[in-house]
């Protein structure tokens, strides 16, 4: 189950041991001591023996012919992040912990905006790491632990907290925002507890949010939890826009911006609606996923749909400030360019 194997299947073939040891870091990776799974599809002709393993595609990164498995940032960030689900689920977790962090963010879909870490990062009765493993204190309570794929994990809410705490702001913000939200969910078995988060109304799940607080494990965390609630409104359309969230924060924007604001004309006809607006100056929050990249026609087109687009938002008066990733990463280019658009920072 999951596209993995034993090396036994594989070593009772024709030169199966030489076989496996060429699609190792190709088209195959090892999960565990004699396990491995497959993670692309390869279409190597020594490697097409692997196909017959995999029985369910959702888990594979699909690679064209002749083309390597990191051809580009996102192909890589999507096999990374399938590899490190299926780690989670052919590994047996430490006695005792549940899956946590970054690692429980994956097994529930929420959208990662940083590396995937090596390690599978669990919480249990003591603090270690090893070589494949990082270990978080403290244990979890029963009330905070569903389960995905058949192992226990935090709950959504409890998983927001943790990234709270030791990722960072914008980790949270992006994964609360999601959660807010009550985007459709992506992991492959529809697990309950999150189908649960997915239901429920805006009001009902902010009750479950704001109901972590007094878990956290000490009073500078449930500060940092408190203001991920705070700035995650579920109004962001991309993991991108939540990203902006933090770095205005960082800059000192906070309660300065509007978000997904709808802007008239003087016939009171909706123009556009912007991802935020400070005063006259509309940020907007650019992501290539806009321009497919395989079809040049349908990309020309959408090209062209947001240049008539920015240029009636200007017509209106506004500015307009156009962010992509690589001024999200850094705030001192993101605040370049507010300033240069008129923006106090």
């Amino acid at each position: 189950m999951f596209n993995s194997f034993t090396r036994q299947r594989i070593a009772i073939l024709p030169d199966g041991r030489r076989i496996l040891d060429s699609a190792l870091g190709c088209c195959v990776a090892r999960a565990a001591r004699g396990i491995y799974a497959v993670f692309q599809l390869c279409e190597a002709d020594e490697h097409r023996m692997f196909h017959s393993f995999i029985d369910d595609e959702r888990w594979l990164q699909t690679v064209a012919a002749g083309r390597r498995p990191d051809a580009s940032v996102q192909d890589k960030a999507k096999a990374q992040l399938a590899w490190h689900r299926a780690r989670l689920v052919l590994r047996r977790p430490p006695a005792g912990a549940v899956v946590s962090h970054v690692s429980a963010a994956v097994l529930h879909g929420l959208p990662i905006i940083s590396a995937v870490p090596e390690l599978l990062e669990y919480s249990g009765p003591i603090s270690r790491r090893t070589a494949h493993i990082r270990m978080h204190r403290p244990p979890r309570e029963a009330a905070e632990v569903s389960s995905v794929l058949g192992r226990p994990v935090t709950s959504p809410w409890a998983t927001v907290r943790d990234l709270a705490a030791d990722a960072g702001l914008a980790a949270a913000i992006t994964a609360a925002d999601h959660l807010l939200r009550g985007r459709s969910i992506i992991t492959p078995d529809h697990s309950p507890a999150v189908v649960e988060v997915y239901s429920q109304p805006v009001s009902e799940r902010l009750r479950a949010a704001h109901a972590q607080a007094s878990r956290c494990r000490s009073s500078a965390a449930a500060k940092r939890y408190v203001k991920v609630l705070r700035l995650a409104r579920g109004l962001s359309e991309s993991p991108a826009e939540s990203l902006a969230i933090a770095v205005l924060d960082v800059l000192g924007l906070t309660g300065a911006y509007r978000q997904q604001v709808r802007l008239l004309n003087r016939e009171g006809q909706e123009i556009a609606r912007v991802d935020f607006l400070i005063g006259r100056i509309v940020v907007e929050v650019d992501g290539w996923s806009k321009y497919p990249a395989e079809d040049r026609a349908a990309a020309l087109h959408a090209f062209r749909a947001e240049k008539r687009r920015e240029d009636a938002i200007r017509a209106l008066g506004y500015t307009v400030v156009r962010l992509e990733w690589a001024d999200l990463i850094d705030p001192a280019r993101t605040a370049a360019k507010l300033r240069a658009a008129g923006v106090r920072v």
